[in-house]
């Protein structure tokens, strides 16, 4: 490792660690959710009785922040956050340096890590850094030949989100689609990691079996009861603003001029493909669960890489950069949205029942987010006194 590779490290991994951790200190974050997996981890520690803070189950998550949060509040399961999130980029700076530049590994790694919705995960206790921290570790590991490790991990980035089995299932195939000299050797091993990956999430899946009286009813969501324009405006909308309204004008007009000037070969690279396979797949689960916009953040690790590659240009990764980080602050949105207060008040569930088309101009995704929390750290406590009242 050069040193000009150790000092890029070092600043990523001290700015991403010191953002993560000054957000982390206004609360334990401003998912509802967050408070019905506390319950649930401490109910497992204490009571040694499990019950899923939501279906399908997130155990692992559940755990870590239960037992975190029971000995030192957010302060401490936030910081256990920021350190997945820290070492997820470390991850995937290593794996970047495969196929970039120092200096592009870098600044990609960057944009990922300062996007408003990747410092939100990294800064408060929820599921989605775990799951995204095991599935870095687990890429890692596979192309360390650590076949039977990188199927733990994959199993834990799974039972941290099952959603997330998309990303696991488009790794797979890329590795196999690039094996080398001893092709068959090769493939048997990276499927002995994805069934030993697969019997270990069955595993951990157990509790959540149980709790559902020995039954697949776990196996399932909730959602509201949308039309085909619901689906598709909330699918459209929240990839437009995963990213934020300039960086996604930016990506789109940069693209279209590229692809009119350069040749279609890029497409042909198998991390490329692979890359295309693994955001269908999650693009195509989201259309059918478009709830959250945290439920895309495994595209970031795909998008901004796939664009790297095609713009090549590093003053075009800093304009993109400049204006990530200015999502944090300022929110360029095309709707203004109205919410069902009634539903926010019963359960603490957001669901959009109306916009405004326009231009508005709002806080940042980041700004916003940390001066909710303290706000909504209140109001769900007094719903989940109401729903465990009603038990």
């Amino acid at each position: 490792m050069t040193v000009e590779e150790r000092q890029k490290i070092w600043f990523l991994l001290v700015i991403s660690f010191l953002v993560y951790v000054v957000a982390g200190l206004f609360g334990y974050g401003n998912d509802s959710d967050t408070y019905r997996m506390i319950i649930s981890g401490q109910t497992f520690i204490t009571q040694f009785k499990y019950d899923p803070s939501r279906y399908p189950s997130y155990l692992i998550p559940e755990l870590a922040i239960g037992i975190t949060s029971l000995i030192g509040s957010f302060y401490l399961s936030n910081l256990v956050s920021a350190i997945l999130g820290s070492a997820t980029l470390l991850l995937f700076f290593l794996l970047l340096r495969k196929a970039f530049k120092i200096t592009d590994s870098f600044l990609i790694t960057l944009t990922v890590g300062l996007n408003p919705y990747f410092i939100i995960v990294s800064s408060s206790s929820m599921d989605y850094i775990y799951s995204l921290f095991f599935i870095m570790a687990g890429i890692f590991a596979l192309y360390r030949q650590k076949h039977i490790v990188a199927g733990a991990l994959f199993s834990f980035a799974i039972s941290s989100r099952l959603s997330n089995i998309a990303v696991v299932i488009g790794t797979y195939l890329y590795f196999l689609g690039i094996s080398g000299k001893n092709k068959k050797k090769d493939a048997k091993q990276f499927l002995l990691s994805g069934f030993f990956a697969l019997i270990l999430s069955i595993f951990l899946y157990l509790p959540a079996f149980i709790a559902a009286n020995y039954s697949f009813g776990f196996l399932t969501y909730v959602i509201g009861n949308w039309t085909f324009s619901g689906y598709a405006s909330r699918f459209i909308y929240k990839n437009i603003y995963l990213f934020g309204l300039l960086p996604f004008l930016f990506f789109l007009l940069t693209t279209i001029y590229f692809f009119c000037i350069q040749r279609v070969e890029i497409f042909r690279r198998p991390v490329v493909i692979a890359g295309l396979i693994i955001l269908l797949l999650q693009e195509l689960l989201f259309f059918k669960i478009p709830l959250d916009k945290c439920y895309l953040l495994p595209i970031l690790f795909v998008v901004i890489p796939i664009w790297a590659v095609f713009i090549n240009s590093q003053r075009l990764l800093v304009v993109l950069l400049i204006f990530t980080i200015s999502y944090n602050f300022i929110n360029l949105d095309i709707l203004n949205i109205k919410y069902n207060e009634e539903l926010k008040r019963r359960t603490g569930n957001v669901e959009a029942i109306g916009a405004n088309i326009g231009l508005f101009i709002k806080r940042g995704i980041l700004i916003d987010d940390l001066m909710k929390r303290n706000e909504l750290e209140q109001e769900c406590k007094m719903i989940l006194k109401l729903e465990n009242s009603r038990l």
